[in-house]
């Protein structure tokens, strides 16, 4: 068997070779497949979650409710190896307080911040508004890094499939 070998590489988890498995420190997982995460970029994740989206409008098709293409995505990227957290709660500070702002629908990997919408025509200006406010809360939180990506996908009522992506 010809497979990729991680060699010191930390988030290695075990692979195959030939004569060999080779295994790291870190834990293994029985229900991830092998998968390097590390080095994914937060374009790669955006990727991920766009074919995700896409794979849930073909196998699914239109005029399906939110949450439903929120659960099928959230399972195309369990699948995939990826993180992600479904209905996160997005809070802005205020006179020393944590004020909900609204509930983000996935966050992936710690690297995309994403609000799916269904059964529209288009991406709204409220939609954008919308991402942005997240935006702005997550920038104002110190272990913001600046790296995620904050985008909306809209899951159009003639079943095709609208991405905007928050500026930097």
């Amino acid at each position: 068997m010809n497979s990729f070998i991680m060699e010191e590489h930390e988030c290695a988890t075990e692979t195959e070779s030939d004569d060999k498995t080779v295994k790291s420190k870190n834990l293994t997982s029985r229900f991830f497949k092998c998968r390097c995460t590390c080095t994914m970029s937060s374009e790669d994740v955006l990727q991920y979650v766009i074919n995700a989206a896409q794979n849930a409008l073909t196998q699914l098709g239109p005029h399906q409710s939110e949450s439903v293409y929120e659960q099928s995505v959230s399972y195309f990227l369990y699948d995939a190896g990826l993180t992600c957290i479904r209905q996160v709660p997005v809070y802005e500070s205020n006179c020393g307080r944590q004020i909900l702002c609204g509930v983000a629908d996935l966050e992936v990997q710690k690297s995309a911040l994403i609000e799916l919408k269904a059964n529209y025509d288009r991406i709204s200006d409220t939609f954008i508004q919308q991402i942005y406010r997240y935006k702005r809360a997550y920038m104002k939180n110190p272990i913001c890094d600046g790296q995620l990506i904050f985008a909306v996908i809209l899951f159009t009522k003639s079943g095709s499939l609208q991405l905007y992506r928050a500026n930097d």
